[in-house]
């Protein structure tokens, strides 16, 4: 094997891994977004009400409460945040480890190409284990989790602003797609990655 194959094998061993670390971190960021989103509807809608003055007995109470009492430890952070701050980092995290996700999926997609001539090869490479080299179950399942969770968050924040503003619908739209464009596109590379290497795949 000489020096260049051999970079392009180690590449699509590395891309792999790094696939399978920030899938894994897309998914607990949005399934931690989405739990967070869960505990802080009440709020949620104490505030809504308040705004569109339809207060309700326990409203006040709820709102006058100290954000330091729901706050929570973000993993890699060495304070506390209220819930609202933590759950908007978890859906930027997810947002950011899908791109990077996509990056590496797509650094595999080229390392196949090029090895697609060597069919023993990439076969071999499509052996080393990891979520992208998986079941297609597994592969299109991974991406299509943390989509579900985070676009679940995103759409019930569109709908409280479809309460108090007529563009809310608007806002649904483009809050759900913005979260969503990563994954979309990470599902549109895996397709193509198992396509470059349909004739090898297991």
């Amino acid at each position: 094997m000489n020096d260049s194959i051999s970079v392009l094998c180690q590449g699509f061993v590395e891309a792999s891994k790094q696939y399978t670390a920030y899938v894994a971190v897309g998914l607990s960021a949005a399934l931690s977004a989405l739990i967070i989103d869960w505990r802080l509807a009440p709020r949620y809608e104490a505030a809504l009400r308040a705004f569109q003055n339809k207060e309700q007995p326990g409203d006040r109470e709820l709102l006058e409460k100290p954000p330091s009492s729901d706050s929570i430890k973000i993993p890699g952070a060495s304070v506390e945040v209220p819930l609202w701050t933590a759950r908007l980092i978890l859906v930027g995290l997810s947002f950011v480890a899908g791109w990077l996700a996509y990056n590496a999926v797509a650094s595999m997609n080229a390392i196949a190409k090029n090895l697609a001539t060597n069919s023993e090869l990439l076969a071999a490479l499509w052996m080393h284990p990891g979520i992208a080299t998986g079941d297609a179950f597994i592969r299109y399942g991974a991406a299509v989790l943390p989509a579900f969770f985070v676009a679940i968050v995103a759409w019930r924040d569109g709908r409280r602003v479809q309460r108090i503003s007529s563009d809310g619908h608007r806002a649904t739209f483009a809050l759900m797609f913005a979260v969503l464009m990563p994954y979309i596109m990470i599902v549109l590379k895996l397709y193509q990655l198992a396509n470059t290497s349909s004739a090898v795949i297991p």
